[in-house]
């Protein structure tokens, strides 16, 4: 009998100790992830320190914001960030907000983009958006999301006109700021043709409902990302490859200007005007980067991947019926405008704002004729 005892003791502290390491390695990846990203705050509070940001007393709440955001899935467009009620960000129903002064109740300007244009970096009232309806009063709307490649901004601007989304208004005008995430993303070698940067894991998480796959996934994703970050390559040299393979990078700046084709087509089909501007960054251009000293790492590789296809785009853009802006040299007379390669301060996006409106007096936009005198005045 105490033998018989003696083993059940052996085996329940057993099972315990199995469920114990099994709950722990269930329960570590959100609890180490949460715990990083309370730590990451130093690493995007890096750019804190800026002399851009000098004397702006919105900046630091403003990061601890951005480290609380999160994204969720939505279907087509593939993921919006939640809804958040911020003193410097504010995001309802996956839009964030513009705040501005509205006059013209005639016209309205739709923004797309990547995190340019949502406003990483900047507070709402100086996002893009912001600053072009305080500069024009013409109410605009930010449809720009952090990540976004020009194909999702595509399928944003078909969700809108799905939805009937401001159909009152008279006339509109789609921007697209594109260049950089397209540049990014797809020139890497390990990228697909046409998806985002998320396919592989969206695909991971799109699977039969029960199995030990799906129950251990976070801790496979958890340790395959945590790998991802330790492997060190020399000089990551197979990284990129658009600049050794002057193909792939044809295909990708005709693959951006064909998006911008169908979106403006489009929109032009539903009697609204298209504009695709050319998104600056760094490595075009002569922006002042003193403040930047670690500005093109890894000799130089992603400098390299502009320097292959923004050219392209210029080109192929040049060639194509849309209205094209090239503000790729937007930033050159601004003695602090990024804060990383792509990514610019509240100075900036006034500056760009300003260059905007210029290019735009140039075209003749449907239902805008007074566009020339109406922003003139203003500028």
């Amino acid at each position: 009998m105490r033998n018989v005892m003696s083993w059940i003791k052996v085996i329940i502290i057993n099972l315990v100790l199995f469920f114990a390491l099994m709950g722990a390695m269930l329960l570590a990846p959100p609890l180490v992830v949460k715990i990083y990203r309370i730590f990451q705050q130093s690493s995007i509070a890096d750019r804190v320190s800026l002399p851009n940001y000098k004397n702006v007393s919105w900046i630091k709440p403003l990061t601890t914001e951005y480290s609380q955001l999160s994204r969720k899935y939505n279907d087509f467009v593939v993921w919006r960030t939640r809804d958040f009620n911020g003193d410097h960000i504010n995001v309802e129903n996956g839009i964030r907000r513009t705040v501005g002064i509205e006059t013209n109740k005639n016209s309205k300007t739709w923004f797309f983009g990547g995190s340019s244009m949502w406003g990483f970096g900047v507070n709402n009232i100086n996002t893009i958006p912001s600053l072009y309806m305080n500069t024009t009063g013409i109410s605009a709307s930010n449809f720009g999301e952090l990540g976004y490649i020009s194909r999702q901004s595509l399928a944003q601007l078909h969700n809108n006109y799905l939805q009937g989304l401001d159909q009152d208004v008279i006339h509109k005008l789609v921007v697209f700021l594109d260049g950089v995430n397209d540049v990014l993303g797809f020139c890497r070698i390990d990228s697909s043709a046409l998806g985002t940067f998320q396919e592989s894991l969206i695909q991971s998480n799109v699977s039969v409902q029960f199995t030990y796959e799906k129950t251990f996934q976070q801790l496979m994703y958890f340790i395959s990302n945590l790998f991802g970050k330790l492997k060190i390559t020399k000089n990551n040299i197979t990284e990129y490859n658009c600049d050794t393979e002057i193909k792939r990078a044809e295909e990708i700046a005709l693959r951006l200007v064909k998006v911008w084709e169908v979106a403006a087509a489009l929109a032009e089909r539903n009697g609204d005007n298209f504009v695709a501007i050319l998104q600056p960054v760094a490595y075009a251009g002569n922006p002042s980067l003193n403040h930047l000293p670690n500005i093109d790492p890894d000799g130089g590789r992603v400098r390299k991947q502009y320097e292959a296809v923004y050219p392209l785009i210029k080109k192929y853009a040049a060639n194509s019926h849309i209205n094209f802006i090239d503000l790729t040299t937007a930033y050159d007379s601004c003695l602090y405008c990024y804060i990383d390669f792509c990514h610019v301060s509240h100075n900036a996006n006034k500056i760009f704002v300003d260059k905007f409106i210029e290019s735009l007096a140039n075209y003749e936009l449907m239902g805008i004729a007074d566009f020339k005198m109406f922003v003139g005045s203003r500028l």
